[in-house]
């Protein structure tokens, strides 16, 4: 089984840079530092494309999974009229970014010293965001008659995707460590979180906090070492699947499912939420089948597969769903459940790949 931690494996200071600037550009959203973020920002795309870069340069190989995205991206983007404007590319960009940070995943190896010093940025921003929630006076935002903490991020969503990151990644790190007492001090910080997740109202993130801690208990029982392939491939497809299960069996049937899903229901938060939205998508699937409607739908649909299916077309889909397939089983076992637990939030939010936080929850 391929260990997450090497202890005769180099430093790998760029993946705690990369952590660094993703953790950084949390905290200072939270503070509305904006030209901190804008300039995280800036320098995480810089940074990712001049890791890629150098590691086509020394291993002389690039991943035909990337090169086929990336020709793909470009002819939808070409297709849709060039413009003098960033704004325009940057959905591209961001997209781009998240792949080549995927791509990254399976080959990225640490040393003691390097995960120690993410497993403190993870621990520091827990540390943080709680002393924020519950110190910080910060503003709540109303949805129907309920009060749902954001942390000035946006929308609540984002900000329970964040902190869904965190809370995963603690797990991580507290199933990984070897130190009693730092695993003590990531299950008592991942813990502090779910107050937070809680006031966030974000049930596709609570979702995902459940079924990473789920996975943890149930592989855990069984010693399960490896999870199979063919459960890897459902989850690779499910955000695509809980679109049409959705618009094609659930909706037309939700007086019956709707008591099944009771628990999700509370003011300000329906079951019918996506339906505008997801029902233009539905409307235009063929139009979007060769090459996709890039510049039309270039923002958050609230399906991380949809989206790039509606921005780049059915190819890239195909394309992006093989190149996560073949990282998860590369993976060992705490680490593929946290990704696929993370995989799971783009079921019902198109962050994992699209929007500024997008690039973020892919680097961390």
């Amino acid at each position: 089984m391929r260990r997450i931690i090497r202890k005769d494996e180099k430093g790998n200071k760029g993946i705690v840079f990369s952590a660094f600037l993703a953790t950084a550009s949390f905290v200072c959203h939270i503070l509305q530092w904006n030209v901190i973020v804008s300039f995280c920002f800036a320098l995480s795309i810089a940074w990712i494309v001049i890791e890629f870069a150098w590691d086509v340069a020394t291993t002389k190989r690039a991943s035909s999974f990337v090169i086929a995205l990336c020709i793909l991206m470009l002819f939808s983007v070409v297709a849709s009229g060039l413009k003098l404007d960033f704004d325009f590319y940057k959905p591209a960009i961001i997209v781009l970014c998240c792949i080549l940070c995927l791509n990254n995943t399976s080959k990225s190896r640490l040393n003691k010293t390097d995960f120690r010093l993410i497993q403190l940025l993870f621990l520091a921003s827990a540390g943080f965001v709680n002393y924020m929630f519950y110190y910080g006076g910060l503003s709540k935002i109303y949805y129907g008659s309920t009060q749902l903490v954001a942390l000035n991020f946006s929308n609540p969503n984002e900000c329970g995707l964040w902190l869904a990151v965190i809370f995963i990644a603690l797990l991580l790190c507290m199933l990984v460590e070897q130190n009693k007492l730092l695993k003590v001090c990531n299950l008592f910080a991942s813990g502090s979180l779910i107050p937070l997740l809680n006031s966030t109202g974000s049930r596709n993130s609570l979702l995902a906090c459940l079924l990473m801690l789920f996975a943890i208990i149930f592989f855990t029982i069984y010693r399960i070492q490896k999870i199979p392939k063919w459960i890897v491939a459902i989850f690779t497809i499910l955000p695509i699947a809980t679109f049409f299960l959705y618009m094609y069996v659930f909706l037309p049937n939700i007086d019956f499912f709707s008591e099944w899903f009771e628990f999700l229901i509370e003011d300000g938060k329906s079951l019918t939420s996506r339906v505008t939205i997801w029902q233009t998508i539905n409307n235009d699937l063929d139009a979007c089948f060769l090459l996709g409607k890039y510049g039309v739908y270039s923002g958050n649909m609230h399906n991380s597969l949809m989206t790039l299916y509606c921005m780049f077309g059915t190819a890239f889909v195909v394309f992006i769903c093989a190149l996560f397939y073949k990282v998860v089983n590369c993976l060992n076992i705490w680490a593929q459940v946290s990704l696929l637990a993370i995989w799971f939030t783009g079921c019902f939010e198109a962050s994992v790949f699209v929007g500024v936080a997008g690039l973020y929850l892919m680097l961390e």
